[in-house]
């Protein structure tokens, strides 16, 4: 026998017991399936012709006297993708699809001034306050806003978390589902087979829903309030708000708050838990500082809010340094000034060279000042010995140093 002839016998062979092998799970056997036959896999089986009108859609979830159960059961009304035998539900993906209805629900409030409905579930000693909610709703001007911009800010807060499932990402090709942001956009411009509410949307809604999605992939809102992004963003946001507008723009913006709102719809639906008294007032101060922002250098608009933070906790803000300590009660999310406290002690207990390592990380723009050192090197070796970075857990402390790379 050749050694041509034998190779090719190994190869049948190696082949033939393969085969005879037991696959591991069904979720190894589905992904095989899939890569070799594009087209067979459960989420292929989610396709939907279903037409829906969205004449009456905004009347229909306002209208007077509804209770929430009621505005949920005229939302999935409208939104095939949030029914129980909707997309969510086809991809396991029950929880998302709950932050969705919350997220909605909170945009519902905010529109029709439904104070209780928004503070429901939460503690007394932490509720948002009617003039903190006043305020918040004023900043979004939802009751300004077109019908059109409204129909986009609830289509999108519905689909929104859908970009976030793994099953649902191998429908966009690999180069469009590096981030949810980009999924989010191929979603809504491509997959509107499975995606009955996009199939639906027309005229000017459509476009204000595809170009808010696209600066949702410029400017993330939260990542503002935690202090994990920097003024390179604001510039970024500024670009995307020349481009878009000033109409979507406020439509992001509405977005952005009620996604926020929505975090814990997995926990309850009876109103926001996230948007307590002292979260709702870094929100405002987001809010307040994105405010004109055309033609303003980013450092101020970033170094603003920061320093806004610090002035909440009691930190009045003299020094550069202070800007970094500000920044670090972002990051780990302290919101009373005994926690600042804490941390400006630990700050104090540094060498001059390690607080110079770690100022020139967190007070970097990200475009024209980058880290000229690698922050996964400084970090872990300056701050391991203080307290506040003991009591974060590994996860907490991964994403301090990848929040400090991108900074």
């Amino acid at each position: 026998m050749s050694c041509r002839e034998a190779t090719a016998d190994d190869c049948v062979t190696h082949t033939q017991l393969a085969a005879a092998r037991p696959q591991k799970s069904a979720a190894f056997s589905a992904w095989v399936n899939e890569l070799l036959d594009p087209g067979t896999g459960r989420v292929h089986n989610l396709r939907s012709v279903e037409e829906v009108d969205f004449t009456d859609f905004l009347d229909d979830i306002r209208e007077p006297g509804l209770s929430n159960e009621a505005r949920l059961d005229a939302i999935k009304n409208y939104i095939p993708e949030l029914r129980e035998d909707g997309i969510y539900t086809g991809l396991g993906y029950e929880d998302e699809m709950n932050r969705a209805l919350l997220s909605v629900l909170s945009a519902l409030w905010l529109l029709v001034d439904d104070y209780p409905s928004m503070v429901d579930c939460q503690k007394i000693t932490q509720r948002l306050s009617q003039r903190t909610f006043e305020f918040i709703k004023e900043f979004v001007g939802a009751k300004r806003m077109k019908d059109a911009q409204l129909q986009a800010v609830f289509i999108l807060l519905s689909l929104r978390g859908l970009s976030k499932n793994s099953d649902f990402a191998k429908l966009c090709p690999p180069s469009e589902r590096r981030t949810p942001e980009q999924v989010l956009a191929y979603a809504t411009t491509n997959l509107d087979a499975y995606l009955p509410s996009i199939a639906n949307l027309r005229g000017d809604a459509y476009d204000i829903l595809s170009a808010t999605v696209r600066m949702l992939g410029a400017f993330n809102f939260a990542q503002m309030l935690q202090g994990e992004n920097n003024p390179h963003s604001i510039w970024q946001l500024q670009g995307a708000l020349e481009e878009e507008g000033e109409e979507v723009f406020q439509t992001f913006l509405f977005v952005q708050v009620c996604l926020l709102c929505g975090v814990t719809g997995n926990i309850t639906l009876r109103g926001s838990m996230f948007l307590s008294e002292l979260n709702g007032r870094s929100v405002l101060k987001g809010l307040a500082c994105l405010q004109d922002i055309v033609g303003v250098d980013p450092n101020k608009v970033y170094w603003s809010y920061i320093a806004s933070r610090a002035e909440a906790l009691e930190l009045h803000v003299q020094t550069p340094s202070h800007l970094v300590l500000a920044r670090l009660a972002c990051l780990t999310r302290s919101v009373e000034p005994a926690a600042l406290r804490a941390i400006a002690s630990d700050w104090d207990h540094l060498t001059d060279s390690e607080r110079d390592a770690l100022s020139e990380i967190f007070l970097s723009d990200g475009h024209y000042d980058k880290v000229r050192t690698s922050p996964g090197i400084l970090m872990p070796c300056s701050l391991a010995q203080l307290p506040f970075w003991q009591a974060l857990d590994p996860d907490e402390q991964n994403d301090l140093i990848s929040c400090a790379e991108t900074g």
